[in-house]
């Protein structure tokens, strides 16, 4: 095996492996769902498929940030909107809603 053809088994290997490390990371709800989608379409499988209900929303540079949360397991899903289409950017456990003072 060449030096150059060595050094490219490696680094695909690596990069493999790195994958599969984040992949492991992500909570497992978020690997189950599509990434992106209409956004009433995004918004009903939270619910049908999690029991995640909107619990903020915000507005900047024309998009648009929906938190979905299940008020019971307390998981979450951060939505980035725009232009009607919704993405998944984060998803997580731990959801709480903090008051203002």
């Amino acid at each position: 095996m060449t030096p150059v053809r060595f050094v490219l088994v490696v680094a695909f290997f690596l990069a493999t492996v790195c994958l599969f490390a984040a992949m492991l990371t992500m909570p497992a709800h978020a690997q189950q769902q599509p990434n992106c989608g209409p956004e009433k379409a995004m918004l009903d499988l939270m619910q049908r498929a999690f029991g995640e209900f909107v619990q903020a929303t915000a507005t900047g540079n024309g998009q648009s940030l929906i938190i979905t949360a299940n008020p019971v397991d307390r998981k979450w899903t951060a939505l980035q909107v725009t232009n009607g289409v919704a993405c998944i950017v984060m998803a997580g456990t731990q959801f709480r809603l903090h008051q203002g003072t």
